[in-house]
């Protein structure tokens, strides 16, 4: 008789971390006996981020609809999981988790585990029109009612959970998210340096930051910040690399503050890793993070952070060992922060050293990976 697989629910989106995340968890769950299945919420064509398929989990794809309750993806969801019968429905993601969550126990499935990225701050409006801050509570209590295990990927989110009553405590268990080091320690060398590409002279300092450019993130800080830095040190630049809806007013932003010759929006990029490598500080002033990977990944690549004191990043910096933490939205103490680095060497070695040596012991795909199997061990053995 087969063996009674697990099944994985998340959107594919090539951009995300959380299918890079659930992606790693999977192979570490299959390498000690798992069966695994994957539902994507995507298209079939779209690209995602990894190859579930290649590494021997089959793929069902469940297109999702923009629309604020897609009750038909509920319906297909509950059918899947009636036909595959799983020993337990996994979920990522405040909206997956819904369906997942909701589906799985009207299917009956014996076991289900949610994993929640996010801290609970929503904008004020979703892109259906309704109320985002809303719908996002309902959606929250109604799978950490119905759900058995709730996994959180940082203290600072099940901090948040339990702010609002919203689940059980004896549910929860955090599974920290983790980056895969190999990526930083065994990448190929840049055809062009960063400093060659940008048209740089080889004696600039390069602040950067890496993200989606969206009003949460908060890139008006550091670009207000940058106007300071600049003033006080005209070598320095700032590399920013990713997209979002507000690129265009940023670049504008730059223009109108005549920073646009030190500031560099680099669009969507693949090379994260070489970037990393070139950076000089890593800067992020964002409001709100489950446990960012961006930082994550700046730690492993021996950047000092300058990041601000908010939920999920306290969680990854430790204030003036591997960075400094600063208020929200405080641009004269970031900007004060990211010179003190900029002007001591040694003092960004020694920072940049601290954080890589707390991402291999606490925040290494290594350790979420055995995280995770732990939790699934409590559930149901693996099989022999």
């Amino acid at each position: 008789m087969a063996k009674a697989p697990i099944i994985l629910v998340l959107r594919g989106a090539h951009d995300r971390p959380v299918p890079r995340l659930a992606y790693y968890q999977a192979l570490g769950l299959k390498k000690v006996g798992y069966t695994l299945e994957v539902v994507l919420l995507c298209e079939p064509t779209r690209e995602v981020a990894f190859d579930f398929e290649g590494a021997g989990m089959p793929v069902t794809y469940l297109p999702e609809r923009p629309v604020a309750v897609d009750w038909r993806l509920l319906g297909q969801l509950r059918r899947h999981f009636q036909q595959r019968r799983p020993v337990v429905v996994h979920s990522h993601g405040y909206k997956v988790n819904f369906y997942a969550i909701v589906a799985a126990r009207l299917a009956g499935v014996p076991h289900t585990i949610a994993t929640v990225h996010e801290a609970g701050v929503m904008p004020a409006k979703s892109c259906w029109g309704l109320p985002r801050t809303w719908l996002y509570r309902l959606h929250e209590q109604v799978v950490n009612r119905l759900s058995e295990h709730i996994s959180p990927i940082s203290e600072s989110v099940k901090a948040a959970i339990l702010a609002r009553h919203a689940a059980n405590p004896a549910k929860i268990t955090i599974v920290d998210n983790g980056i895969d080091l190999a990526r930083f320690d065994q990448m190929d060398l840049p055809q062009q340096t960063l400093r060659e590409e940008l048209g740089l002279p080889a004696e600039a300092q390069i602040v950067g930051n890496v993200g989606r450019l969206t009003a949460g993130k908060n890139h008006r800080c550091l670009l207000r910040a940058a106007c300071r830095i600049i003033e006080e040190m005209p070598r320095t630049h700032f590399v920013i690399a990713g997209v979002g809806d507000l690129q265009e007013e940023l670049e504008q932003l730059a223009a109108k503050w005549q920073i646009v010759d030190n500031v560099h929006f680099l669009g969507f990029r693949k090379d994260i890793p070489q970037l990393l490598d070139q950076f000089d500080i890593f800067a992020f002033p964002t409001f709100a993070e489950g446990l960012s990977l961006a930082v994550l990944e700046s730690m492993g690549a021996r950047l000092p952070v300058v990041a601000t004191r908010a939920p999920g990043l306290a969680d990854a910096v430790v204030d003036t060992e591997t960075g400094y933490l600063v208020p929200l939205d405080d641009d004269q103490t970031l900007a004060q922060r990211v010179v003190e680095l900029l002007r001591d060497e040694q003092l960004r070695a020694r920072m940049g050293e601290a954080g890589r040596r707390r991402v291999e012991t606490v925040f290494s795909r290594e350790v979420m990976v055995q995280n995770m199997i732990e939790l699934y061990r409590r559930i149901v053995p693996a099989p022999a």
